[in-house]
C-alpha cells in the first residue's frame, strides 16, 4: 500500500490463487454498496477501498510446496 501511495494510485486487492480454496481470501472492502459497475470504478479510483484478507493457511502452503516439488521432479529437476 505504501508503494501505491507513493505513486498516487488507489489501493486495490488481488490474489495469485493457485488452488480453488484460495480464491476469495483477498478482497477490497468498500464503505458502501457501489450499486453499479461505474460507481464501483469511481469508488476504487477515489481510493475508498481498503484491501482485506488472509494469507495462506499452513495446509494450503504445504500442498502448494508439495505440488511444486512434484512438478519439478516430473521435469527431471530442471528449471523452467
Amino acid at each position: 500500500m505504501a508503494y501505491a501511495r507513493e505513486l498516487g494510485k488507489p489501493p486495490t486487492a488481488g490474489s495469485d490463487a493457485h488452488l480453488p480454496e484460495e480464491v476469495g481470501r483477498c478482497f477490497l472492502a468498500l464503505p458502501s454498496d457501489p450499486g453499479d459497475p461505474e460507481e464501483l470504478m469511481e469508488m476504487v479510483l477515489r481510493g475508498e477501498g481498503a484491501p482485506r484478507g488472509r494469507g495462506l493457511t499452513l495446509p494450503a502452503a504445504v500442498r502448494m510446496y508439495v505440488r511444486s516439488v512434484a512438478n519439478w521432479g516430473r521435469r527431471g529437476f530442471r528449471r523452467i
